[in-house]
Parts: C-alpha cells; sequence; structure tokens
C-alpha cells in the first residue's frame, strides 16, 4: 500500500527531528509559540486519533491530549511514534468509510462530520505531519540544531527538486 509505506516514510522523518532536537525540544523560543514538542506531541495526537477511529470509523481529531509529557520527554515520544509505525505496518487497514469530526472555525466552538476513507485520511497525516516536521525544522535550526534539508519538504516540492535537479546534471 503505497500511502501506507509514504506515511511510514515521514514518521521516520518525526523520529529523526526528536532525535535530532533532543536538547532543544522543550525549550521555548521567543519567535514561536510552540516548542518543538509541542508540535510532536500534536502530530502524534493526530496519529492516535486515526489509530482510534479506525478501531470505530469515526476520526475526532479534536481529541487532543494537550501539554502532556510527550511535550517534554523527547525519547517517550519517540516511542509513542515508533509504536503507531509498528501498529500501522501490521494494521489490516481496508479503504472502508470513515467519518471524520474536525473543528472547522476560529471564532466559535463549531464542528463538522465528513465521509471519509483510510486513503484520505494516510494522505492527510503525511501532510500534516510534514507541516509540523517543517514548522519544527526551523525552530530547531534556530535554536543550533543542524538539521537535513531534506526533512519536512512536501512530496510534491520534493518531485520538483528531483526533477531541476536531474535538469542542471543533464546540462
Amino acid at each position: 500500500m503505497p500511502l501506507r509505506n509514504a506515511t511510514l516514510e515521514v514518521l521516520e522523518q518525526v523520529q529523526q527531528l526528536i532525535r535530532l532536537s533532543e536538547r532543544v525540544y522543550s525549550q521555548q523560543h521567543a519567535v514561536a509559540m510552540s516548542p518543538i514538542g509541542t508540535h510532536i506531541r500534536h502530530i502524534i495526537d493526530h496519529l492516535w486519533a486515526f489509530q482510534e477511529g479506525t478501531k470505530t470509523a469515526c476520526i475526532d481529531y479534536n481529541s487532543r491530549h494537550r501539554e502532556t509529557i510527550l511535550e517534554n520527554d523527547p525519547l517517550l515520544a519517540e516511542k509513542a511514534v515508533m509504536l503507531f509505525s509498528q501498529w500501522l505496518s501490521e494494521a489490516n487497514l481496508d479503504t472502508k468509510s470513515l467519518t471524520v469530526i474536525s473543528e472547522i472555525s476560529v471564532s466559535q466552538c463549531e464542528s463538522t462530520l465528513m465521509k471519509s476513507n483510510i486513503n484520505r485520511e494516510l494522505a492527510y497525516l503525511i501532510n500534516h505531519t510534514l507541516h509540523h516536521i517543517a514548522y519544527a525544522k526551523l525552530l530547531a535550526k534556530t535554536l543550533g540544531i543542524d538539521v537535513p534539508d531534506h526533512l519536512g519538504v512536501a512530496p510534491a516540492t520534493a518531485s520538483y527538486l528531483r526533477a531541476e535537479k536531474a535538469s542542471a546534471c543533464a546540462h
């Protein structure tokens, strides 16, 4: 399943980012609202919501575990990502229909229910996770951590960069 494999690739990036940023994982930065650990916990919350939702056919992305130990303990966060990756590798996922619950308004408490499926939600998790990796990578760099350029790059951007590099090599 290509989406499962792509999700696992992105989760490897999360684990790499956690290891690289361990020293500054929960350090507050003057220009950022949330430290790296908060972004990692947020990613994990979405992974857990997906995992639970596959059991009930209803994914509730509003169900979060804000301000948990995962925000301050990089080893525990890395273990959580590893356990989810192991589950995803072994899970018997089909393309069954799902219902997704998500907040939609920033000015009031308003959620919506949408129809979806496993493939669509894995694609969402890939993009959502990469977005937060990119933000956390920026924080890590401002805190003096050397982070590889490929972390947090969107799939379409990675393809574009590969094509550009191939074109440059051909000349």
